[in-house]
């Protein structure tokens, strides 16, 4: 499992991100980008005012990948264009295809460029839903957390309820889960089971748990750009959604479901691999992985010495804590539950000789 920060930093962090965050909503015709510096700025025109404010906010890389896909623009061209360049392109969609847009701010930062329709989950809010009902297990372990540019992260085991790979040998695993949130529209929110090796430490998340996509009720209809405020009606649609959400904490980690999920552990050491170099090139092509990431998932499975389906899953979950990246080791860890779900028929498109009964 990757380490990242613990849960009283974690907490500090959501905090003073609440403080210092801002939304706004603005008619695309309000916001200009900067040829000099790239940033955006946004006019903050009061309707029926002769007072006009103008704010300017650094994008990130994120705000400018979400820019590049809203106008349209291939984002390798996008990055290769000079600021003028680049700046003339998405000035004149920006006033050619009027509409709101939700402008997301943090430390002074133009952090997302989002549809009105985006419906924010927020860190705080989530963290004050979750937080209490995992501490309502007397054994439960906040085992790493983490908030990056783009998500937050809180994975936490409850060692009481585990399973064994291989009796002959003691080789337990203990279960857990995996809280994902996104305020930039960097991925669904998402509850899954999360399954840690005791002996070498790989954590997997499997596929298999819950997923809400930020949509919903537009957030307002005004031409001019505004801050946005939470309002009581959305307080209260929330207030339903996050008791949901305690719901599906609760019911997320059981040792019924953790022996399905173990079972399907043990069942891909029934699948034997073929040539280990095919068998990763067709990983890296099937989940998208990068060349140097097939190198390292390569030579942990070699390593391993275990040229089957459950070697190939620990590979690629040992390789994930190499990484530096919070996200993208989270993300194969997400790959490494990817693999115990896989038909039969694509453990044939892997190049495995044998596939599970």
């Amino acid at each position: 499992m990757k380490q990242g920060i613990d849960i009283q930093q974690l907490a500090a962090e959501i905090s003073r991100q609440a403080e210092t965050k801002r939304d706004f909503l603005a008619d695309s015709r309000k916001v200009y980008m900067s040829p000099q510096d790239n940033n955006l700025e946004v006019d903050l025109t009061e309707a029926g005012s002769d007072l006009q404010r103008i704010e300017n906010f650094p994008v990130t890389d994120h705000a400018h990948g979400q820019i590049a896909a809203w106008a349209k623009i291939p984002k390798p061209y996008y990055d290769r264009m000079p600021a003028d360049l680049k700046a003339v392109n998405v000035n004149h969609w920006l006033k050619n295809e009027p509409g709101n847009r939700m402008i997301r701010t943090l430390d002074g930062k133009c952090r997302a460029f989002m549809s009105d329709s985006y419906r924010p989950l927020d860190n705080i809010d989530l963290a004050k839903a979750v937080l209490p009902v995992l501490a309502e297990q007397s054994d439960m372990r906040v085992e790493s957390c983490q908030i990056t540019d783009t998500r937050m992260y809180i994975k936490a085991l409850f060692p009481s309820i585990q399973g064994d790979l291989d009796p002959a040998v003691g080789d337990i695993v203990q279960a857990g889960l995996v809280i994902q949130n996104s305020e930039v529209g960097a991925g669904a929110f998402k509850i899954d089971p999360f399954v840690l090796k005791l002996f070498c430490l790989n954590g997997m998340t499997t596929n298999i748990g819950q997923s809400r996509r930020h949509v919903g009720k537009r957030q307002g209809e005004e031409d001019n750009a505004e801050e946005f405020y939470r309002d009581e009606t959305k307080q209260a649609a929330d207030h339903a959604f996050w008791m949901k959400v305690e719901d599906t904490v609760r019911a997320t980690v059981t040792q019924v479901s953790f022996d399905k999920i173990v079972q399907k552990m043990i069942d891909t050491k029934a699948v034997e691999l073929g040539d280990p170099i095919a068998v990763v090139e067709s990983t890296v092509k099937r989940f998208n992985l990068t060349e140097g990431e097939g190198t390292g998932i390569l030579e942990h499975l070699v390593r391993g010495g275990d040229l089957t389906g459950f070697g190939l899953l620990n590979a690629v979950t040992r390789y994930s804590q190499d990484i530096d990246d919070y996200d993208r080791a989270s993300d194969l860890e997400r790959i490494g539950g990817s693999i115990i779900e896989l038909p039969q028929t694509a453990w044939s498109d892997l190049g495995a000789i044998s596939e599970a009964a």
